[in-house]
């Protein structure tokens, strides 16, 4: 009897596709990757800038801007992306006489829809109404899959001969508040920007522009700039990664939000 044909070894399957990472990258309708099994988003948004101080001893320094929201990193499997993904990064808020709020960072593909709220501006220091509010901090939200997603902090109001000092973070990792201006520095002087979980928030001024924090390491929340106080002193730029402005002084602008952050590894 004829012995039996060896049947051959069965062939391993090598998956041919490499991990990258795109951080910071923004991208309109780019195809999925081939062979991923999927990618982790991480992202936060850009913080509001400072307000402005008036121009009238009678009224107030600017508020702090508010930092930007967060969506902490989360893996979201190929089955869930459609053919095309979609990511923005939230530039800062622009200071001036009338400043803006920070963008959102967001990622988009197929059914699912991060974002990570940018910061709104401080109020400027006009009109009877005292305090002008430090900007609220940006709001995030997730659909088509579960995510953690966090509040940014509030900007510090603005005052006549202090400043409030910007929301500081302690544990979520967001963009911390501006700190908020003064308009004359006989008083305390402007508030200090929030501190984020790993920086120090922008001191306040005194008679001086407010200062600005060091920048974040990538992927953590940004901190505060400090307000300003006194007649020309502006406010501190808020740092990366989604930090507020601080609010200006008298007839000096805030400063301008930091710009948020994306991250995108796919595996």
């Amino acid at each position: 009897m004829a012995a039996a044909a060896s049947m051959p070894a069965p062939t391993a399957t090598v998956s041919s596709f490499t991990p990258f990472a795109e951080e910071n990258v923004n991208r309109t309708n780019q195809p999925v990757p081939a062979g991923t099994s999927g990618c982790w988003v991480t992202l936060i948004g850009g913080g509001g800038a400072g307000g402005s101080g008036s121009d009238d001893n009678g009224f107030y320094g600017g508020g702090g801007g508010g930092g930007g929201g967060r969506v902490d990193r989360v893996f979201i499997p190929v089955a869930s992306l459609g053919a095309t993904y979609s990511v923005t990064r939230g530039a800062g808020g622009v200071a001036g006489s009338s400043p803006t709020a920070g963008g959102a960072s967001t990622f988009s593909s197929g059914s699912v829809s991060l974002s990570a709220g940018g910061g709104q501006p401080g109020a400027n220091g006009v009109g009877s109404t005292p305090n002008p509010p430090g900007g609220a901090g940006g709001t995030s939200s997730a659909s088509g899959i579960t995510a953690s997603t966090h509040t940014g902090k509030a900007g510090g109001n603005g005052y006549v001969s202090y400043g409030f000092p910007g929301v500081s973070d302690t544990t979520d990792n967001v963009g911390a508040g501006g700190g908020g201006g003064a308009l004359v520095s006989s008083g305390g002087g402007a508030g200090a920007g929030g501190d984020s979980t790993t920086r120090t928030g922008g001191a306040g001024g005194n008679n001086s522009d407010g200062s600005a924090p060091i920048d974040a390491a990538a992927g953590n929340g940004g901190a505060g700039g400090g307000g300003g106080s006194g007649n020309g002193y502006v406010g501190g730029n808020g740092g990366l990664y989604g930090g507020g402005g601080g609010g200006g002084g008298q007839s000096a602008n805030g400063g301008n939000g930091g710009a948020g952050y994306t991250l995108i590894e796919w595996n």
